[in-house]
């Protein structure tokens, strides 16, 4: 008998997001959650790419507690007119929002962080979405759903598809993929 003294890190995935959750567990991947809470705040002239690449190392540095793990730490954005649309902080807010999205084409940016006992890997991926034109009552529908609020902001563009609300050019699992080929 052969026994292998290698040890597989355990993957820790930095991050409450039911989403994040689902798409991992879809891919395969066995992980465990441990979030800790980070202050989200652009820093001046900082591009978008760079902002959800520093929360997705943030969240995976505040996460990380041995060498014996990887911590996957994510975050994602909207990008509209070359503003970062920041998280809707109650229902007004968020129908805001889904007004100024409307009709309209913005980037959804999710940036990963995979920390490991060697240092860190950071990328991120852009994604091109456009929501067809939305009159109030499905505003209101949609922000009754709660999924506005959803700290994954992924979840509202996959959740739409799901739908059929919005026409969409691809997906941001992209990134998913591509830790899987990093992992």
């Amino acid at each position: 008998m052969i026994v292998s003294s290698h040890v597989v890190p355990e993957l820790i995935l930095a991050s409450q997001s039911p989403r994040r959750r689902e798409l991992l567990a879809t891919a395969g991947f066995h992980f465990t959650v441990r979030f800790q809470p980070v202050e989200e705040i652009r820093a001046a002239g900082e591009t978008p790419a760079g902002y959800v690449k520093r929360l997705a190392r943030t969240k995976a540095e505040a996460a990380w507690a041995s060498g014996d793990e990887i911590i996957l730490g994510a975050d994602t954005i909207v990008v509209l007119d070359d503003r970062v649309l920041e998280k809707p902080a109650d229902a007004s807010a968020a129908r805001s929002m889904l007004r100024e999205l409307s009709g309209r084409e913005h980037t959804v940016i999710t940036g990963i962080c995979l920390r490991h006992a060697g240092g860190a890997v950071l990328d991120s991926e852009s994604t091109r979405v456009r929501f067809l034109p939305l009159d109030e009552s499905e505003i209101d529908d949609y922000v009754s759903s709660g999924e506005p609020m959803d700290k994954a902001r992924e979840r509202q563009q996959c959740d739409g598809v799901r739908s059929g609300r919005k026409e969409l050019v691809e997906v941001s699992c992209v990134t998913i993929r591509r830790c899987r080929a990093v992992g």
